[in-house]
């Protein structure tokens, strides 16, 4: 069994607070790693297989939904971990025994680049298993353009990722039976709630989806709305002042692929306008 299983057993977050280390008495490098490292890589293996989401949406918030899961625990199909040495013990043996596919939500950031790239071998490899994976991050995790470097790699090594604005809690759903979830948003750390009910379940696919709909897609494809080189463009025409069309004129593309890549890179930076964008892109170190 590669390292890279191993990793959640290193440690949890021990503030809660978006960017803190991951991990307790561990060195700089195996803080960063920790649960992170283990959601980061081994949840994006496979080939995507979202179809069996097609048409599904909640009506509920991820907060409202979580609420409702929480009142049921103690409940058959509802358990509450406190622990981090259950919790740790729980994830391990669902994600040994995964047969089709992995979900997961990330939130907070920024993350480390060599923490992700540390098991590259290990999960190109995995890639290649039959495992579908699906991964939404918070824009604050790849905000930078080393981070958005390796996803946009990966993605082109057969991973499947999105990026959202906003992902409020740390989520990951085993095979569309059962859910591991945080009681509390923008932490990695305890307590989550297991859910295995079938009715929760489907709720939490169904919000899963929601998300997943409206998220930016990372990769080099025409339909791909960010990547370490089509970010670097609409960075410039931004700074140049050209209108959407001229721009889309330039890049041989429609004008809608425009709209779209340039609202994804408002998003990807946390800007409420295209000043604001430049702004940002140079406090992120994109210009």
């Amino acid at each position: 069994m590669p390292d890279v299983w191993r990793l959640p057993c290193r440690g949890w977050s021990t503030s809660g607070t978006p960017g803190a280390p991951v991990g307790g008495d561990y060195g700089p490098e195996q803080q960063q790693g920790g649960l992170l490292g283990f959601l980061l890589s081994v949840l994006l293996w496979g080939k995507l297989m979202v179809e069996g989401f097609a048409g599904e949406t909640s009506g509920e918030s991820g907060r409202e939904l979580i609420d409702r899961a929480e009142r049921r625990s103690g409940d058959v199909g509802v358990e509450r971990i406190e622990d981090p040495t259950s919790l740790r013990q729980q994830i391990h043996g669902a994600v040994s025994s995964v047969r089709r596919e992995l979900c997961s939500t990330l939130p907070a950031g920024p993350y480390r680049p060599s923490v992700l790239r540390s098991s590259w071998e290990d999960d190109v490899g995995l890639l290649r298993s039959g495992i579908a994976g699906m991964v939404i991050y918070q824009a604050d995790a790849v905000r930078t353009p080393e981070i958005l470097r390796y996803l946009t790699e990966f993605s082109t090594a057969g991973a499947h990722i999105r990026v959202a604005r906003r992902v409020t809690h740390r989520m990951m759903i085993v095979d569309r039976r059962l859910v591991f979830v945080a009681v509390d948003p923008d932490t990695l750390k305890p307590p989550y709630l297991l859910i295995r009910e079938p009715a929760l379940v489907r709720s939490f696919c169904s919000q899963f989806a929601s998300t997943w709909k409206v998220a930016h897609t990372v990769g080099i494809g025409p339909e791909d709305s960010l990547a370490d080189e089509s970010v670097r463009e609409i960075l410039q025409i931004l700074s140049s002042g050209v209108t959407d069309d001229a721009a889309a004129r330039e890049l041989g593309v429609s004008d809608r692929t425009i709209r779209r890549r340039v609202a994804a890179v408002l998003d990807l930076l946390g800007a409420s306008s295209r000043f604001e964008a430049g702004v940002k892109a140079t406090q992120a170190g994109w210009l």
